[in-house]
């Protein structure tokens, strides 16, 4: 008999196995397993009869109606955005009297370096009336940005459904 704090000479005696009725243990490789003893990664099994594989069949009839419905509305959008964004003001005038300028003034000049100056002149005309412009821009192109996202999503939630992955064949 060994003291306490001190190990025991002698080893314990070797058991011929686990009891017959308990069940045998995970090996080292194996995943851990919830309480059923099934790995707790697996989904669990299928209750009831197998389904059969999805198909790409033709669509439901709710969705060729909805895509029409959404299209002439998003026609209708379309020309209310054209329409009702377009810009008040006319900027021809503007560009009339920047040319009729530009003719009179290179009119007037009598050699290259005259004449770049002329030129230097109607490019700060035309900047200023491009900046103005810019401006008072009008916001077509974000609405109709906006028309076509609400069709492409359209598109994407009235689809066909996927069809199935077939199995490889044997």
């Amino acid at each position: 008999m060994s003291q306490p704090g001190t190990p025991d000479p002698t080893p314990p005696e070797p058991s011929a196995g686990p009891p017959p009725s308990s069940p045998p243990s995970n090996p080292p490789s194996s995943p851990p397993s919830g309480a059923s003893g099934r790995p707790r990664f697996l989904p669990p099994p299928p209750s009831g009869p197998p389904r059969p594989p999805r198909t790409s069949g033709p669509a439901p009839e709710w969705r060729p109606i909805v895509r029409y419905v959404v299209a002439a509305l998003l026609l209708a959008a379309t020309l209310c955005v054209c329409l009702g964004f377009a810009p008040e003001e006319s900027f021809d005038d503007r560009r009339s009297a920047i040319a009729r300028e530009d003719d009179l003034n290179n009119g007037s000049t009598e050699g290259a370096p005259q004449q770049e100056v002329v030129n230097g002149w109607t490019t700060i005309a035309y900047l200023e009336l491009l900046s103005e412009q810019q401006e008072r821009s009008d916001n077509r192109r974000d609405g109709l940005l906006v028309v076509g996202l609400v069709g492409l999503a359209t598109l994407l939630l009235t689809g066909q459904a996927r069809p199935a992955s077939r199995p490889p064949a044997a």
